[in-house]
């Protein structure tokens, strides 16, 4: 039996935020006249295309080889990733993503979140917003439109640059590729 290396076939999601940028930069074929802002490569449902277990989904290939494939630290349950590819045209989601012990108590998710970006490619004005800035006791009571980006913190980011945050949102003309816990998050605002 070889696992690897498995090949997946991706999922495309349309966002209102999406472009067609995944088309020039992964030379992969979108589905026609949609604004698309993500594609799914790597996750539970996701469906092998090549090898022994192709039609299989990485869920089916865990259940049956639980170590081989999640390795000595997995624990049963869902695949804890999900990996994708962002096309980011226009605002994203500010969001807030708990730890474990938050996930736990709060929606009874296994574990928290946590993000990895690197972005592939990004525009001049590109920018991701992670963290706080000095206004962060301003925070709270101005979860509204328009008050909540004062108590942020912009950064302007380049192609190949990595970012690991638990709470964010992405500006526009961004391409990237994101890593994270499959878990629970909680939208602030778009």
């Amino acid at each position: 039996m070889t696992f690897f290396p498995l090949i997946f076939s991706p999922a495309f999601h349309a966002r209102v935020w999406g472009g067609r940028n995944l088309e020039k930069f992964l030379e992969k074929k979108l589905p026609a006249q949609r604004i698309i802002g993500e594609s799914w490569e790597i996750y539970d449902t996701n469906i092998i295309i090549n090898g022994e277990y192709s039609g299989h989904t990485l869920k089916e290939l865990l259940s049956q080889f639980p170590r081989e494939i999640g390795g000595t630290l997995y624990d049963g349950g869902d695949f804890p990733l999900l990996v994708k590819f962002l096309d980011a045209q226009d605002w994203l989601y500010v969001q807030v993503h708990p730890n474990d012990e938050l996930a736990q108590s709060l929606e009874g998710q296994p574990r928290g979140k946590t993000e990895c970006w690197y972005v592939v490619e990004a525009e001049p004005d590109a920018a991701i917003i992670y963290g706080f800035s000095e206004k962060k006791w301003q925070f709270r009571g101005n979860i509204f439109p328009h008050s909540l980006g004062f108590a942020m913190r912009f950064n302007v980011e380049q192609d190949n640059d990595v970012v690991i945050f638990t709470l964010k949102g992405v500006y526009l003309a961004n391409q990237c590729y994101q890593t994270f816990t499959n878990s629970i998050c909680f939208r602030l605002l778009r």
